[in-house]
């Protein structure tokens, strides 16, 4: 095996245990970091449409449908169909009070953290070094 190979291998390890510590806190919750992320966009947006979502996020609709289906049953989503006089097939997602105080919990965990964190800059090298790595994979 090629010492840059090893190194891809090592990289990605890296970024997997890096995802790992990210859902830590979330599954006190029985969620996801990709549904808090959700939460969270639904919560700056004050309430937006599922395929924004999946639009900003570069995720499948068909994701950010089991996705959000899930914490619409956990009672963290709220549905609400468009007016009257509007398309009716169009829905809007909101949080719930019980989803604002989850995604205030999460975000005031992962806030208390940052300061442990690597140095952005660093993050950002170690994410070049990674590429630059996999252009030089045989």
């Amino acid at each position: 095996m090629s010492k840059n190979t090893l190194a891809f291998y090592e990289a990605v390890q890296m970024l997997d245990n890096t995802r790992r510590a990210l859902n830590e806190p979330c599954e006190a919750y029985h969620i996801s970091f990709e549904q808090f992320v959700l939460m969270k966009r639904i919560a700056a947006a004050g309430g937006v449409r599922p395929t924004i979502l999946s639009e900003d996020l570069h995720i499948s609709r068909a994701a950010v449908s089991r996705k959000l289906t899930q914490l619409y049953y956990s009672d963290y989503l709220a549905k609400e169909r468009s007016g009257v006089n509007e398309d009716q097939r169009v829905v809007i997602i909101s949080l719930t009070p019980t989803g604002e105080e989850v995604v205030k919990k999460i975000d005031k965990f992962y806030k208390s953290k940052l300061t442990t964190l690597i140095d952005p800059i660093e993050e950002i090298q170690a994410t070049a070094k990674i590429f630059e790595t996999l252009s030089q994979i045989d």
